[in-house]
């Protein structure tokens, strides 16, 4: 399996396939061209567009749930530890406590405050969860949860928070105005390449020197040398890679 196969069933869950995933798009003009290009290669898909046009109600937020206590359940039924991560004086992110040093470092990146913002607002919490083999982190809608694989405890704070970013990003889109758009075809492909462009420009923003500490690190590192030295044959292959997910 070669490595940007292994990148996209790293997250995709079937029983995901026709929920409103993916994320929002960049704001960054240097992160434009990629989302032209997947329309090049994504032509096929929108006729599969066409036949669920029809515009679906935007999410409602749940009411925000703070966990105080580190033997209280989570929202959504599970009884995995959750707590509070504060973001500013009034609003928390409900998430497990063995992520908060991957929150921190994401807050101090150009996109993490917002995405976390955006999350608390919509009710969602973070947790910590056992995933289907390969699958590094999910997006739940109808739980209003992101669960991160428990093989990712092991690794770096900062590589937690690229790909908690990832999937943020996936939350941002759902839960905004972009919503309402069904996620299929050339939008799926969109929202997919914008939630993997958030991820690389964080990790690129948290990297620092030396060498990688760890497997995910190694395997971002690998990412961010394919997207800088390809350049736009890095995303073409990557939006082609999502098609069959999207479609």
């Amino acid at each position: 399996m070669d490595h940007l196969t292994a990148l996209q069933d790293r997250r995709v869950l079937a029983s995901n396939v026709d929920q409103p995933l993916p994320g929002s798009a960049p704001t960054r003009r240097t992160r434009v061209w990629p989302l032209l290009l997947t329309a090049f290669v994504a032509v096929g898909a929108i006729g599969a567009v066409g036949t669920t046009s029809l515009l679906r109600p935007q999410p409602t937020p749940a009411p925000r749930v703070t966990v105080a206590a580190s033997d209280q359940p989570d929202p959504g039924g599970s009884t995995i530890v959750s707590d509070c991560f504060g973001i500013d004086t009034t609003r928390c992110l409900t998430a497990n406590p063995s992520l908060h040093p991957a929150l921190s470092q994401l807050a101090t990146t150009a996109e993490g405050p917002s995405l976390m913002h955006s999350a608390a607002t919509a009710g969602v919490a973070v947790r910590v969860g056992t995933l289907a083999d390969g699958v590094y982190a999910d997006f739940d809608p109808k739980a209003r949860a992101v669960t991160i694989d428990t093989s990712l405890t092991k690794m770096s704070a900062r590589g937690q928070a690229a790909i908690i970013a990832h999937e943020l990003c996936a939350v941002a889109t759902w839960s905004g105005p972009a919503g309402i758009v069904p996620s299929t075809g050339l939008t799926c492909i969109q929202e997919q390449t914008s939630a993997y462009a958030t991820e690389l420009a964080v990790w690129k923003e948290l990297r620092g020197g030396g060498p990688p500490k760890d497997s995910l690190e190694t395997e971002e590192d690998d990412l961010v040398h394919q997207m800088d030295s390809r350049g736009p044959s890095f995303w073409l292959e990557l939006a082609m890679k999502n098609r069959s997910t999207c479609n």
